[in-house]
């Protein structure tokens, strides 16, 4: 099974809302002001022990009535949101931190 496939499949398990882009991101329906999606160097590549091994997840947030300021807290806000969750499901091995104003986009 390859990345994509196996994350997926651990998404479902967890019920985590999410789709499949060209099997190579995995989209997730948070917002419809910001784009979540997770990204692997190779997404052909056959799963490993960490479902997470080599991907990052990217977050934009383009909501053009508002601030850069407030996109790019919004974008922190959801990035965090969903490495919680991926925490919480046991996807992610590595606790995020505390507070969303912490993440690195």
């Amino acid at each position: 099974m390859n990345k994509i496939d196996n994350l997926s499949l651990l998404l479902d398990k967890a019920g985590i809302r999410h789709k499949i882009w060209q099997n190579r991101r995995i989209y997730f329906s948070k917002d419809k002001t910001a784009n979540c999606y997770i990204e692997f160097e190779d997404p052909a590549a056959d799963a490993t022990e960490n479902a997470l091994e080599s991907a990052s997840l990217r977050v934009f947030s383009n909501c053009s009535s508002q601030s850069a300021k407030w996109n790019v807290n919004r974008a922190k806000q959801l990035k965090h949101a969903i490495m919680l969750e991926l925490y919480d499901a046991k996807i992610m091995l590595e606790k995020p931190c505390e507070r969303f104003e912490q993440v690195i986009l």
